[in-house]
């Protein structure tokens, strides 16, 4: 999870969760389960009490490797004061990296790269 302070803005967080058909990643769940098809992910955006979702999006390149995504704190890019946030991971020799813009109260996904066999 990391917080974000925005300009004129209540803050707001953007987190990252993991979870499966098995109940990986819940409460009462197994701790981790990285099983093909049932690897899922989301990066997602909260208000300032982290109790409303404004946003969210499918990791759907963590999905594909089983790789836990991992939130690097937002930057901004081009200096213009729009915040880019970058999540990415990898497994054995699988791996990917997508980066995402937030735009007010909304996630807008950027460039996105998948590995399958890191040489």
């Amino acid at each position: 999870m990391v917080k974000i302070r925005r300009p004129s803005a209540p803050p707001v967080y953007l987190v990252t969760a993991t979870g499966d058909a098995v109940g990986a990643g819940r409460l009462g769940g197994p701790s981790d389960v990285r099983d093909g098809e049932n690897c899922k992910a989301v990066v997602a955006m909260f208000d300032a009490k982290v109790e409303r979702i404004l946003a969210s999006q499918a990791l759907t390149d963590a999905t594909a490797t089983c790789a836990v995504p991992v939130l690097a704190a937002p930057v901004d890019l081009e200096g213009d004061g729009v915040q880019h946030a970058l999540v990415h991971g990898q497994l054995a020799r699988k791996g990917f990296r997508s980066w995402f813009t937030l735009r007010g109260d909304s996630l807008v996904a950027g460039a996105s790269e998948r590995w399958e066999d890191v040489p």
